[in-house]
């Protein structure tokens, strides 16, 4: 099978296997104001953006990282003493490494348990994808809008952060949810105690 190489760009959705951690709260939270939306990936196999195919995977954390790239090298040196093809199995590495990295983070971000959605978009078709900008501090960001059915996903409930546990906010987040058509979405208050906010 003939390999293609191409540059390309990379968009990465980044999730979180816990649904109510204090760290993730004070990361992301808003003064652990805001909300989290627990997705389930319904057929993680099958999904693609305009016929681009969508990597996924847990994070990789420090050291758990070595036995993933093990893997890869001897999957290489297999197909290595198959073909004999040296510049093959070169791209071949260099292609995997690439795949792979997307996945890795230091240990020190473990507690995270991040998932993440990658898309590689080819140079050549950046045009074809919808890029958008926002700006972060001094850095302008580009980014692509994508539905949940582009990754076959699915909204399976809401838990409102420690700060904004409260029935206005439930009843509020409840009739955006109507207005929106998901209707059966439990929600949920966080469970982590916190001091009252005096502002």
């Amino acid at each position: 099978k003939q390999m293609r190489q191409e540059p390309c760009r990379v968009f990465v959705c980044c999730f979180s296997l816990e649904k109510d951690e204090l760290m993730m709260w004070n990361y992301y939270g808003g003064r652990n104001a805001g909300c989290n939306i627990e997705v389930d990936l319904l057929d993680p196999s099958v999904s693609s953006f305009h016929g681009m195919d969508i990597k996924r995977s847990n994070v990789i954390y420090g050291e758990e990282s070595h036995s993933s790239i093990k893997e890869l090298l001897y999957l290489a040196h297999k197909i290595w003493k198959k073909s004999g093809n040296e510049d093959f199995i070169k791209r071949f590495i260099v292609m995997q490494l690439n795949a792979l990295r997307i996945f890795l983070k230091n240990a020190a971000f473990k507690n995270e348990r991040e998932y993440r959605i990658a898309l590689l978009v080819p140079e050549a078709e950046m045009d074809d994808v919808g890029v958008k900008f926002f700006v972060r501090g001094n850095m302008m960001i580009p980014y692509i809008e994508m539905e949940l059915g582009d990754i076959e996903a699915e909204i399976q409930g809401i838990t409102l952060g420690p700060y904004a546990r409260n029935e206005l906010n439930k009843s509020s987040v409840s009739d955006l949810l109507r207005m929106n058509n998901l209707k059966d979405v439990p929600i949920h208050f966080s469970q982590v105690p916190m001091r009252n906010y005096l502002g």
